[in-house]
C-alpha cells in the first residue's frame, strides 16, 4: 500500500497497481492510522477468502484485495514514491496480531499513560495539564499528546476514607 503522489491511496490487487476506492485523499501534515488485516491460509480471518486482504484507512474498511503469490508471506514492503521535495513518509507503532501482546488499533490512540496503584481506596482521581481544569480519572488513562514543548502534569487524589 503506498500514496500514490499526494492526490490518491493505491494498493497492488492481484498484481496490478490500483487507486483504493472511495479512500480520503491524503493531506500534508497529516498522520494516518492504516491498518491492514489479510490471510494467507484457507480463509476466515476477519471474513476474507484465502489470499485476500484489507486495508483500513482511519477506521474505514477497503477491499478485499487480492494478494499477488499464494506462497507464504515472508516480508512485508511499506514505502512511499518520491513526490518531490519536501514530502516524508514515517511508519510509527507497528503491530502484528501474532504477537501475544498486540490488540487491534491498540496504538490508534497513543498519549501519555496515566496508571498508579494505591494501598489506600481512593474516592477520587484526576490530573491537570498545564494548570488548566481537573480532569476526573477512573481506571487507567491516556492523556493526548499535548504539543511540543515543557508542560506540567498533576495528579491529585482524595482517600479521606482510610
Amino acid at each position: 500500500m503506498y500514496g500514490g503522489g499526494p492526490a490518491t491511496w493505491k494498493v497492488i490487487d492481484n498484481g496490478i497497481v490500483v487507486d483504493i476506492s472511495g479512500a480520503p485523499t491524503p493531506s500534508t501534515n497529516t498522520w494516518y492510522h492504516i491498518r491492514i488485516d489479510f490471510e494467507h491460509t484457507t480463509g476466515g480471518y476477519q471474513g476474507l477468502g484465502q489470499n485476500e486482504y484489507y486495508v483500513y484507512i482511519d477506521g474505514s474498511r477497503y477491499g478485499p484485495y487480492l494478494l499477488e503469490t499464494s506462497l507464504s508471506l515472508e516480508e512485508l514492503h511499506l514505502h512511499s514514491y518520491s513526490w518531490g521535495a519536501g514530502y516524508n513518509v514515517y511508519f510509527d507503532a507497528v503491530g502484528y496480531s501474532w504477537d501475544p501482546g498486540y490488540n487491534i488499533s491498540d496504538n490508534l490512540n497513543e498519549g501519555l499513560l496515566l496508571d498508579f496503584k494505591s494501598k489506600n481506596l481512593l474516592e477520587w482521581k484526576a490530573y491537570s495539564l498545564d494548570d488548566q481544569n481537573n480532569v476526573s480519572i477512573i481506571g487507567s488513562k491516556v492523556i493526548p499528546f499535548p504539543d511540543d514543548g515543557s508542560h506540567i502534569i498533576q495528579v491529585f487524589a482524595n482517600d479521606s476514607l482510610s
